[in-house]
């Protein structure tokens, strides 16, 4: 369930014009006064597993291995190869580990926290919404819900801090290089075969096949990166969906109702 498809696509703006739907529904799946079981189920779409994470780490835990491969065959200097192409395959993969190990790391606390607490503290600050009346209560209702906000968005203000973290820039480099390496593109082509544009299927036969085994290892590899790095963007974007049906809570509460 995924309202905005974007990290930097969240502003009050867009969550202004989402909400108009979202109060809509969440009026209907859990009316007030908010009851856990009920709060529990809506958010499921948006919690963290155990599966995201053990994804994330293993794909990790690939990330260096495969450098080192790509590493070896660059140092051998074989004409078979082409050494541009394994440069930046190199830099694309060293470009993972730091953004995957903190959003890693993020999404493990985020996991435990909803986990415990996150449900229940939703749920309490929620349902007092309506019953502040002084300007001191309010102050404090809503230094309640910054406090969570500021976990899920990484930020003071509305918006997802995921500079540091894995985002669509990223699965964007990886998505590229998978392609090119479906097409072959660590290894040399002539310039008549790339003058008759000839796919990699055409020109297989002649690389000797020890060396087509060993790039297809590494793509093996880069396949497995690629979905943690998927993984770890999917989990950003459930904490910008949290975040954004928070505001359609707020916003609905805060409006005179129930």
């Amino acid at each position: 369930m995924l309202y905005i498809h974007a990290l930097h696509h969240l502003t009050t703006k867009t969550a202004e014009v989402e909400s108009v739907y979202l109060i809509r529904e969440i009026k209907s799946k859990t009316p007030y006064p908010l009851k856990e079981p009920q709060m529990k189920e809506y958010f499921t779409d948006f919690s963290i597993s155990e599966t995201d994470t053990q994804m994330m780490a293993q794909s990790l835990a690939l990330v260096e291995p495969t450098i080192q491969a790509v590493e070896k065959i660059l140092q051998e200097n074989d004409s078979v190869h082409e050494s541009v192409a394994l440069q930046r395959t190199l830099q694309m993969l060293k470009n993972v580990p730091v953004a995957m190990q903190k959003n890693l790391s993020f999404t493990e606390a985020i996991m435990y926290w909803q986990q415990g607490t996150f449900i229940s503290d939703l749920t309490l600050i929620f349902n007092s919404l309506p019953k502040l009346k002084t300007r001191e209560e309010k102050i404090a209702g809503n230094d309640k819900l910054n406090e969570i906000f500021g976990k899920i968005l990484r930020n003071k203000d509305f918006a997802f801090n995921g500079y540091d973290l894995v985002n669509e820039g990223q699965v964007s480099e990886m998505n590229a290089l998978m392609e090119s390496l479906n097409k072959g593109f660590l290894f040399h082509y002539t310039l008549e075969e790339e003058l008759r544009k000839e796919s990699f299927d055409n020109i297989k036969h002649r690389i000797p096949q020890a060396k087509v085994q060993e790039i297809d290892q590494i793509k093996k590899n880069i396949e497995e990166i690629k979905r943690g790095v998927e993984r770890a963007y999917q989990c950003n974007m459930r904490m910008v969906n949290t975040a954004l049906v928070m505001y359609a809570y707020v916003k609905w509460l805060n409006s005179g109702m129930p």
